[in-house]
């Protein structure tokens, strides 16, 4: 059974312009439209909670910013954190399987890179689209992943993601900077850690 839902969201705070003209919600927009964000929060939530309760995996692109962002508001809105289940994130994976392309990771550039289309960039159930595209051509093409468990292929996501991150800080430290970049995966846990 497929099943879709969707989510305006007013955030309570202005959008800066810039991220209106990538997803077309404007602080105008948000306000009339857009449901409560402690509302909003709670029934994503409880969405989403469902699915991992059922043991279905989510397909996230790029988990630990989303799930993160998701873990900030439950916080914000002193909610019950949630308790992660599945998550198979085509940025971990891609990064993992094609380690030394060069070039950007956005959903966009990945998704070009494996022949995925993606329709209705930017838009919520658009992106999710091409995030599942993406991991079904994953597991087809790798056995990396075609070939784990569940379980496995989260252990194997999280050690994927500490071993890029200790990478992308010894090259930032080679330009002579000095970012921290998280080594949690999916999601960033400590409320002095998560960012909106």
């Amino acid at each position: 059974m497929l099943a879709e839902r969707h989510w305006l969201v007013n955030p309570g705070v202005k959008i800066p312009a810039e991220a209106a003209a990538i997803h077309g919600v404007t602080t105008e927009r948000a306000e009339t439209e857009g449901a409560r964000a402690d509302i909003a929060v709670y029934e994503i939530t409880c969405a989403v909670a469902g699915a991992f309760a059922a043991g279905i995996p989510l397909v996230i692109y790029n988990a630990n910013y989303d799930l993160t962002v998701l873990t900030s508001e439950l916080w914000r809105h002193n909610e019950a954190l949630l308790a992660i289940g599945y998550v198979l994130d085509p940025l971990v994976i891609d990064r993992a399987l094609d380690r030394w392309r060069s070039g950007k990771r956005r959903l966009a550039d990945v998704c070009a890179a494996y022949g995925v289309s993606q329709d209705a960039a930017h838009s919520s159930g658009g992106d999710a689209l091409a995030a599942a595209r993406l991991a079904w051509r994953m597991a087809r093409d790798y056995s990396a992943v075609g070939h784990r468990t569940l379980d496995e292929l989260q252990a194997w996501q999280a050690e994927q993601h500490v071993a890029w991150a200790e990478d992308f800080e010894r090259f930032l430290r080679a330009k002579g900077r000095d970012d921290v970049i998280e080594r949690e995966w999916p999601v960033r846990t400590t409320p002095a850690e998560v960012r909106t």
